[in-house]
């Protein structure tokens, strides 16, 4: 060390243009080297770095806040709740209009109504009285049958006696066979309402029936995306927009923000050069000028995977906005008097995860 210095002290008087050093300037100069060299040895080492890591945070709801907003665009009928009102899951928060989908609706309704009809009376068959019905119509074709069959016979008979001539004969035995074909019919139409409907009748009866479901199901899903419904137990945070606006798919059109604020966690901002020491557990806790001293505890409760640019502004004029950081969420043990959004500082203590330890280093 002490050559180091006298080596050095050689070097700025040679850059100064001192070519030769007289034997009496160096005796000069070597006390002063000889007493720097001995205050440096004496001096105490460095202090440790901190345990505590700072940043600025932003009270949110344990849901973290959502924006809610249809996924069509339209005019605004209703919105049913304002800011401050409970809302449940699942529950209409706002409606647009929709005569043309409710009209829709309705029209897919009875078509299915009917098909249910129609695929129940083929599956069940004919009733009794489709039966008598249809037997009465067989045996009034086999008389007329009979009848065209004696006719015919007969007037063969003449034939072979020459006493008509044969289109006489040609013109009977046609109609035999025309009385013939009906009395088939009838027979084929009533054993079928015997043997109840063919299979392939109800197979179609039933294709018809799903497509009829499926088009009362479509109509419900588009009349859905008229209501905007939402999507947890929660607040409502803010209301955006207001019966007779319109909204769009083509730009952010928010309706309401809602959020869960029976519990409130804080979100902040670590920078990357101190990234690495935040953990899972750790103990941490938050200020605020308008708590005074109070001081707002928690734990880290989850870190972000991936570095992000900076989103927590603090308006102050030596801040860096170019720096990189990355998110930290908080969980706290007591958010009582707290609201969401409001902006705090957060001091992480990344040498403790217990409550004791945290207290213990706050109050040292």
């Amino acid at each position: 060390m002490r050559l180091a210095f006298i080596l050095l002290i050689l070097l700025v008087l040679a850059v100064a243009g001192i070519h030769t050093v007289a034997p009496d300037m160096l005796t000069r100069y070597l006390p002063t080297v000889h007493n720097a060299t001995q205050a440096m040895e004496a001096a105490p080492p460095l202090a440790p770095a901190s345990v505590w890591i700072a940043g600025v945070g932003r009270v949110e709801p344990v849901s973290e806040e959502i924006d809610l907003a249809f996924e069509i665009s339209g005019l605004i009928e209703s919105v049913t709740v304002n800011e401050g009102d409970r809302v449940h899951r699942g529950q209409v928060v706002a409606e647009l209009q929709s005569a043309e989908s409710r009209a829709r609706l309705e029209t897919a309704q009875a078509e299915l109504e009917g098909l249910q009809a129609e695929y129940d009376r083929t599956l069940a068959g004919a009733r009794k009285e489709e039966k008598s019905e249809s037997w009465l119509i067989v045996q009034r074709t086999r008389v007329i049958m009979d009848n065209a069959n004696t006719e015919m016979q007969r007037r063969q008979e003449l034939l072979e006696q020459t006493l008509i001539a044969p289109e006489e004969v040609d013109r009977a035995t046609t109609e035999f066979k025309v009385a013939k074909r009906e009395h088939e019919e009838a027979m084929q139409r009533y054993f079928i309402t015997l043997n109840q409907s063919r299979k392939e009748d109800i197979l179609l009866a039933e294709a018809r029936l799903k497509a009829g479901r499926t088009r009362q199901a479509e109509a419900e899903a588009q009349l859905r995306t008229t209501q905007l419904r939402s999507p947890l137990d929660g607040t409502v945070l803010r209301r955006y927009r207001h019966p007779g606006e319109n909204v769009s798919i083509f730009f952010a059109s928010p309706v309401l923000r809602v959020g869960d604020i029976s519990r409130l966690n804080i979100r902040t901002e670590i920078d990357e050069t101190d990234f690495n020491k935040v953990a899972v557990g750790q103990r941490a806790f938050a200020t605020c000028d308008a708590f005074g001293s109070r001081k707002i505890t928690g734990k880290v409760l989850r870190i972000t995977p991936m570095m992000g640019t900076k989103q927590l502004l603090t308006e102050s004029p030596t801040e860096r906005m170019d720096s990189k950081v990355i998110e930290v969420i908080l969980a706290l043990d007591s958010p009582s008097g707290l609201v969401s959004g409001l902006i705090v500082d957060v001091f992480i203590n990344t040498a403790s995860s217990s409550t004791g330890e945290l207290k213990s280093t706050i109050r040292n």
